[in-house]
């Protein structure tokens, strides 16, 4: 029989490097397994032409986790700054600046900033119906159509993809219900939250992403990964879990941190009771990398990048000004830009539309001289109202397998910070267990 292994890790994205960081931060003993022989899942980057691609997140909040995280890894000094915290949205043929201080600038019609005024001074009165709100009835609700329209549906379009009306705000956007909650108005939170965070840190890494994941992995100790290893079922067996590997030896394991898909984890439990975890959907992606020499530009940018809402009809979601935030991202005389983009209704992604309307909203006067892509079939978890239903089963599955924990971005929410703080508690609750 082999040996039992305190804590088994499945798949070393962020997720699952990051419940090995805070296993080994506490001495216990832990391997993780990994499909790919490469390690970080969509947090990759790649060096062409002299430009520099991040794959997954573009950029960082430097929270306390991630603080913790830089230092434990000596890395603080690997960490790129910024340039501007700017944001605008794209609304009739002009790139806008989101303001809160102006409630939206010229972003937002004269009825959408009432609307906002009177969510400020309006009763605080009970929450509870949202439990079964969309994101889009919620804000229409609470302010009007044109605030949805104009300013949460294209932020969440960049994070959910398109159709991000039809999400749980319970699920997808918690933070506003917690808001109501504390503040008695959504906006009041708003603007509480952004004071507080006014000075936090927007940071890149100098070298890209796959520096900052290589980091972590010597830091966990290669030992400790077995990659290009990949999981045919996961079963209980004898007190302990089993999970057995494709060539290679099964692996017994007190505890479970699943971090992978939930289409892939259902797959893997070959149990009955987790029907709905098929229920949460994927949308494919694409993240666009366009190279300009600077003499085609005819606009000064300052800012992170635009957003296109769906009302404007095009065909990218919208695009970072990558070589105006970071400094090291194009070689010397050119811009690189990314641009996001979802598949039309017939499952495509419009790429040489998209390049003709980012141009023309941008006045550049050229065609790229550099362009490359990420494609992802399944992006990221879609947190819509069935989602409490694939919840429950989690929970009920948990209960009944005392050491297992669902925990992928489909639980914790799919930002890095989120990840991050999902695999602390989780390791602080095995730590619970193995101590007692």
């Amino acid at each position: 029989m082999p040996e039992l292994s305190k804590v088994l890790i499945l798949g070393a994205g962020i997720s699952g490097l990051s419940a090995g960081y805070y296993l080994k931060k506490k001495g216990i003993p832990f391997q993780i397994v990994e499909k790919s022989t490469e390690l970080g899942g969509k947090i990759q980057s790649r060096w062409r032409d002299g430009f520099l691609m991040d794959g997954g997140p573009s950029s960082y909040i430097l929270n306390s986790d991630m603080a913790a995280i830089l230092e434990d890894l000596d890395f603080s000094d690997q960490v790129l700054s910024s340039n501007t915290k700017k944001r605008y949205i794209f609304r009739n043929g002009k790139i806008r600046n989101i303001s809160p201080r102006s409630l939206g600038g010229s972003l937002l019609s004269f009825g959408a900033k009432w609307a906002i005024l009177r969510e400020i001074f309006s009763n605080r009165t009970s929450d509870t119906k949202s439990n079964h709100s969309t994101i889009e009835n919620y804000i229409r609700t609470h302010f009007n159509q044109e605030i949805f329209d104009y300013l949460f549906e294209p932020a969440l379009t960049g994070i959910f993809g398109k159709h991000v009306g039809k999400l749980s705000v319970k699920h997808a956007l918690p933070i506003l219900m917690k808001w109501k909650k504390e503040y008695g108005s959504i906006s009041r939170g708003f603007f509480k939250f952004s004071y507080k965070n006014k000075h936090r840190l927007l940071f890149a890494f100098k070298e890209g992403n796959t520096s900052f994941i290589k980091a972590l992995s010597f830091f966990l100790d290669e030992k400790n990964i077995l990659s290009g290893s990949e999981v045919e079922e996961i079963c209980f067996s004898e007190g302990a879990f089993k999970t057995k590997i494709k060539s290679g030896p099964d692996i017994r394991s007190s505890h479970i941190i699943c971090t992978l898909p939930i289409y892939t984890t259902k797959t893997l439990l070959k149990e009955e009771g987790l029907s709905s975890l098929g229920s949460i959907s994927y949308e494919p992606f694409m993240q666009l990398y366009l190279g300009y020499d600077e003499g085609y530009l005819t606009r000064d940018l300052d800012g992170f990048g635009f957003l296109n809402p769906s009302k404007e009809k095009k065909t990218f979601l919208g695009a970072l000004w990558t070589g105006q935030t970071f400094s090291n991202r194009s070689k010397q005389g050119c811009v690189l830009y990314t641009l996001f983009l979802s598949t039309n209704a017939s499952g495509e992604f419009e790429v040489e539309k998209s390049i003709s309307e980012f141009q023309e909203i941008m006045g550049i006067k050229g065609s790229p001289s550099f362009r490359d892509a990420n494609i992802y079939e399944k992006s990221f978890p879609r947190f819509e109202l069935n989602y409490s239903e694939a919840l429950r089963e989690m929970e009920t599955f948990e209960r009944h397998h005392k050491g297992f924990y669902f925990s992928g971005n489909y639980r914790s929410g799919i930002s890095v910070r989120e990840c991050i703080a999902y695999q602390k508690g989780i390791v602080d609750q095995i730590a619970e267990t193995i101590i007692t």
